[in-house]
């Protein structure tokens, strides 16, 4: 039967796909049916995840829309494909948002908080009105705010993020949804964002909405901001206020983060986060801030503990990866200033050898011999 069919230039539909070339060949032939058998495969992630993505230019074929719909939630069997839905991502196809976003409705779905992530990095219009009413229902804790913060790249959402923020009875929502305004930068958008620093009584919420701060370029945010790094009592908050500058290409922002280093900070978080938003500006000014604190992050932080054994010191990795043409120049310039314990002249003389010099690594208390 096989034979007479090719014979006679019909398309045989597979009962199975096994490799991504196959999916290849079909589509090649035009067989959109033939490639969607790519997507029944449950065995293969990746492979659906290869046959969406190939499936998804083919918008205007009915064998190729209707598999990747019928692919992305099952109703059935209560099952929604994120394999799928990953592979249709950025597509900003409504139809395949109207197809996933009943999953989010099926109490038998699992995972619904990566549902409505994916349903989100779907891009379309449809799916971030799917998630709008997520947001507003009372969906479990995990979905509302998986929801929130997928409405990120959407404009129109910003009614129903302020709502949330201000009035969701969850702080892991409320923080969800600042982060999902991120971006935003209507006056009603940073109104209700400066209430939620005055007034919220979470500090989590409150730190999220200081990148969201930064983001709409509302004003004083950036001296709010580095107040709030540098005199807050809250490590929750001083986090918050290193990651509201993370990548930041002000001269104020980038100063702002050094002094936070150079005036002893406890907290080993609040440190990393600083070292972080530095090494994340494409500023000049920034890969010269990491490289002038390899020697006072030794100094003050490396005293009398093994350097590797401790939180949020790393500098010389943060500056490392900035700017690696001058990472000997500034490992071996700190290690040769003095003024630093015993661990920290290991640490940084290990740095100095690893990248091509030659220097004494003392033996400090607790240390082994290699």
């Amino acid at each position: 039967m096989f034979l007479l069919a090719f014979l006679l230039g019909c398309d045989v539909v597979p009962r199975r796909i096994e490799e991504p070339s196959e999916v290849d060949k079909f589509l090649s032939m035009q067989n959109y049916a033939s490639a969607c058998v790519g997507l029944k495969n449950l065995d293969d992630d990746g492979l659906r995840t290869y046959t969406a993505q190939q499936l998804v230019p083919f918008d205007t074929r009915g064998d190729a829309r209707r598999c990747l719909c019928d692919a992305l939630y099952v109703a059935d069997a209560h099952r929604a494909d994120l394999a799928v839905a990953l592979g249709v991502q950025n597509s900003k196809r409504d139809d395949l948002a109207k197809c996933f976003a009943p999953a989010l409705s099926d109490p038998a779905v699992e995972d619904k908080d990566k549902v409505a992530e994916a349903l989100g990095r779907i891009g379309a219009p449809a799916g971030f009105e799917a998630l709008e009413a997520v947001v507003k229902s009372d969906a479990d804790v995990a979905t509302r705010a998986a929801a929130a913060r997928s409405l990120k790249p959407s404009s129109a959402a910003r009614h129903t993020l302020i709502e949330a923020v201000l009035n969701d009875p969850d702080p892991t929502v409320r923080a969800a949804a600042a982060e999902g305004l991120e971006g935003k930068t209507q006056d009603e958008v940073v109104s209700a964002i400066g209430k939620v620093l005055d007034d919220d009584t979470d500090n989590n919420v409150r730190a999220v909405a200081l990148r969201s701060l930064m983001v709409a370029k509302a004003p004083g945010a950036m001296t709010k901001v580095c107040r709030t790094l540098m005199n807050d009592e809250d490590a929750t908050m001083r986090v918050g206020a290193a990651k509201a500058l993370h990548g930041t290409k002000s001269a104020t922002g980038i100063a702002c983060l050094k002094d936070r280093l150079l005036e002893k900070e406890e907290n080993p978080a609040v440190r990393t986060a600083v070292m972080e938003a530095l090494g994340a500006s494409p500023s000049d000014k920034a890969a010269d801030a990491l490289c002038d604190l390899i020697h006072p992050v030794m100094k003050l932080y490396v005293t009398d503990k093994i350097a590797e054994e401790t939180q949020g010191v790393d500098i010389c990795t943060f500056q490392n990866n900035r700017d690696h043409e001058r990472s000997y120049e500034c490992v071996n310039r700190a290690y040769n200033k003095g003024g630093l314990s015993c661990y920290a002249r290991n640490h940084l003389g290990r740095w100095v050898n690893d990248l091509g010099g030659k220097a004494h690594r003392p033996l400090c208390p607790g240390m082994t011999p290699n």
